[in-house]
């Protein structure tokens, strides 16, 4: 089989690609499954459901005193499934949650540079951080459970590590860089006008981070 990680997108989304490549079904038990980060085991699944819904209205004024309001209400419950059935010479990607959930602070890096970041609308500033693992902002493992039968009486386990080497600092949006990253999300914080942070001014202040 084949295991993929993406983390495209704000705030770091784990998507996992699997890919079976054999003759018979596997399975994934995400309840058996996590992400671990500083020691503290995140599970792959909750038995969470959530509730998507849109509420449509409509008036109908009668008199300048006297009106009708009809509303209409649907919605869909979605929820993760604990177990994945991936069929033989056949993939599934799962995205179960975002790692990251607010602005990223950097710790003291090796390799500190002031950078001239390309972009579509310009040349503008920017910060590159390079970091060891050993000194990583982030560092987390991903550990499947996967099985040749729905009873896991045979189960396999993967376990991976990754961690942030990589950081650009600047104000530029992902989608305007010219030169792309691979293996990378980004989070973002306003910096107030008239602030200073890390050298740049005002507006939105993005931090593009590669995973090693």
């Amino acid at each position: 089989m084949i295991i993929r990680y993406l983390f495209d997108g704000i705030n770091c989304p784990i998507k996992i690609n699997v890919v079976n490549k054999l003759n018979q079904p596997i399975y994934i038990d995400w309840s058996k499954s996590a992400v671990i980060i500083n020691g503290q085991r995140l599970s792959y699944w909750s038995d969470v459901a959530i509730i998507n819904t849109l509420t449509r209205s409509a008036e109908i004024k009668w008199t300048e005193d006297i009106s009708t309001t009809r509303g209409f209400t649907s919605g869909i419950i979605v929820k993760n499934e604990r177990v994945s059935f991936i069929p033989p010479k056949s993939g599934i990607v799962y995205s179960p949650m975002n790692l990251v959930s607010n602005w990223m602070e950097l710790p003291d890096a090796s390799g500190f540079k002031k950078i001239d970041v390309p972009t579509e609308i310009g040349i503008l500033k920017g910060y590159f951080y390079n970091y060891e693992r050993k000194d990583s902002p982030l560092e987390f493992r991903s550990f499947l459970t996967i099985s040749p039968n729905e009873q896991f009486t045979n189960p396999t386990y993967f376990d991976n590590v990754f961690w942030v080497n990589e950081v650009l600092e600047t104000q530029a949006k992902p989608t305007e860089l010219l030169n792309t990253f691979s293996n990378n999300f980004h989070t973002k914080k306003l910096t107030g006008f008239g602030g200073f942070l890390t050298g740049i001014e005002g507006g939105i202040l993005i931090l593009l981070v590669i995973i090693n």
